[in-house]
């Protein structure tokens, strides 16, 4: 039973560290876009 939870959490916690990894490319992408236009 143990094992089955601990594999769910693993799961899930890739699933959060995959979400996080694509929310930082888009920050970048965005960083990267302000940067090449240049502030306001």
């Amino acid at each position: 039973m143990k094992k089955a939870k601990e594999a769910r959490l693993t799961k899930v916690s890739l699933k959060i560290e995959e979400r996080d990894v694509e929310n930082a490319l888009k920050d970048r992408t965005l960083l990267g876009s302000i940067l090449a236009t240049g502030l306001p």
